[in-house]
């Protein structure tokens, strides 16, 4: 029998899933999807999915007087931000607090 990996996150975690699988089925493969709930959240990782790093990972938070260098490491556009604002690969940015930051799984810091 097979091992069926659960992921359980808390409202301060979030991971991103590789090759993840759609709603019919298919891996979408090369494809990243971000997890994370605010109250929290349970799932199975599918067949062929993984976890980038193979880790949960923890929310930044920041206070007042912090700030996060961000860069882009592909183009993508950023739901979050006011605007739907796209950000370029190659492009840098500074997150600055008080808030919580989740990276969109196309930058790092």
């Amino acid at each position: 029998s097979q091992r069926v990996r659960v992921v359980n996150l808390t409202n301060l975690q979030y991971c991103t899933v590789l090759d993840p699988i759609d709603g019919d089925g298919k891996p979408q493969l090369g494809k990243r999807k971000l997890c994370y709930s605010e109250a929290g959240m349970s799932f199975f990782l599918s067949p062929g999915e993984s976890l980038a790093g193979g880790a949960i990972k923890s929310v930044y938070i920041l206070g007042e007087q912090e700030a996060l260098l961000v860069a882009a490491v592909e183009t993508f556009t950023d739901e979050k931000a006011a605007g739907s604002k796209v950000h370029k690969a190659g492009d840098r940015w500074l997150v600055k607090g008080p808030c919580e930051y989740i990276p969109a799984g196309r930058n790092h810091l």
